[in-house]
C-alpha cells in the first residue's frame, strides 16, 4: 500500500500546475519556467502554453537554447520586443492579432505601390527605346539595369518594413 501512495504522489505532482515566471535581462536572454508546450518557434516569434495560459515573444534573431519541459524550464535568446500573453487560462493560443494583421496589410501595400513605381519606370524605359530605336545590346543592358534597380527598391522596401517591425 506504501508503494501506491508514492506512485499516487508521483502522478499527482506531474499533473500539478508547473508555478509560472519570467526572468529578462537586457532584453536579450529571457529564462522561463511553467512553461508546458512550444506551440510555433521561428527566428521572429515564440509561442508557448505555459500554466499561466499562451505566451507570445516576439522578437528579432530569437533562439532556443534550452528547453525541458518535463520541469517547464525554457532559456530564450534574441532582440526581445514584446511579450504578449493570450488567453489565459487553457485553451489554443491565437497570437495573429489585429497588430500583426496590420503588418502583413502594410507590406501588402508597400509591394503594391513598389510594383506600380516600377511599372512607370518601365513604361518610360519603353518610350525611350520607341523615340531613339537603340541596338540589341543597348535594350539588353538597359533591361538588366532596369532589373537590379527593381531588386534594389524591393529589398530597400523590405529592410524599412524590418526597421519598423517592432
Amino acid at each position: 500500500m506504501a508503494q501506491m501512495s508514492k506512485i499516487e504522489k508521483s502522478i499527482s505532482e506531474s499533473f500539478a500546475e508547473k508555478e509560472h515566471s519570467i526572468s529578462l535581462v537586457n532584453r536579450s536572454k529571457m529564462s522561463l519556467s511553467g512553461v508546458n508546450d512550444v506551440s510555433e518557434f521561428s527566428d521572429s516569434q515564440v509561442m508557448l502554453k505555459t500554466s499561466m495560459g499562451g505566451l507570445c515573444i516576439k522578437g528579432k534573431n530569437l533562439s532556443i537554447n534550452q528547453l525541458n519541459t518535463d520541469t517547464g524550464m525554457l532559456d530564450v535568446k534574441g532582440e526581445i520586443h514584446s511579450i504578449q500573453y493570450i488567453n489565459k487560462g487553457k485553451g489554443r493560443i491565437f497570437c495573429r492579432s489585429v497588430q500583426m494583421i496590420s503588418r502583413e496589410v502594410y507590406v501588402f501595400l508597400a509591394m503594391i505601390i513598389c510594383g506600380g513605381a516600377l511599372a512607370v519606370v518601365f513604361d518610360m524605359l519603353r518610350a525611350m527605346r520607341m523615340v531613339l530605336n537603340p541596338s540589341a545590346v543597348i535594350v539588353s543592358a538597359s533591361d538588366i539595369l532596369f532589373w537590379i534597380f527593381a531588386a534594389f527598391v524591393i529589398k530597400c522596401g523590405g529592410v524599412e518594413f524590418q526597421q519598423r517591425n517592432i
